[in-house]
């Protein structure tokens, strides 16, 4: 399994790369989505909308905090790539994921204002999981779906 899981993430990331994507999600060799939007959209739209199942899956990002981190974690993904991993991202994945790989450590994941990413502001301070997923995912729908 570990060996399918390094092959998805190395399909993964050579998309990231080739496409000019911004997040990747391969399975069982197959790929399931290519995204191109900023900060966590994607994610939101996969785990909301798309019917992509992330279960089991490798993904490749280009920025990945510990917001993207709890969002990978609560679906059971087994491989993550990142080019820019946050520190706090780090702590949280290194020891549930299977295969961790990154570019760059970075001490946070800023926002577009220059502050703090306000998903990162959110979630930082809440260590478990499932909460910082329900607090997040709140977050995400008030953002992303408008009324």
């Amino acid at each position: 399994m570990k060996r399918a899981i390094e092959l998805d993430l190395h399909l993964a990331r050579a998309l990231l790369m080739e496409k000019g994507a911004t997040i990747v999600v391969v399975k069982n060799g197959r790929v399931l989505y290519i995204g191109y939007d900023h900060g966590l959209r994607d994610l939101y739209m996969i785990v909301r909308n798309k019917g992509v199942s992330l279960p089991g899956s490798s993904v490749a990002d280009k920025v990945i905090g510990k917001a993207a981190a709890v969002i990978l974690l609560s679906h059971a993904v087994k491989g993550v790539y990142a080019t820019i991993l946050s520190k706090s991202a780090l702590e949280l994945l290194k020891r549930r994921i299977l295969k961790l790989e990154y570019e760059k450590l970075v001490p946070a994941i800023g926002g577009r204002n220059g502050d703090l990413c306000p998903f990162e502001k959110l979630v930082l301070k809440i260590d478990d999981v499932k909460e910082a997923y329900r607090v997040l995912m709140r977050a995400l729908k008030r953002t992303f779906i408008s009324p």
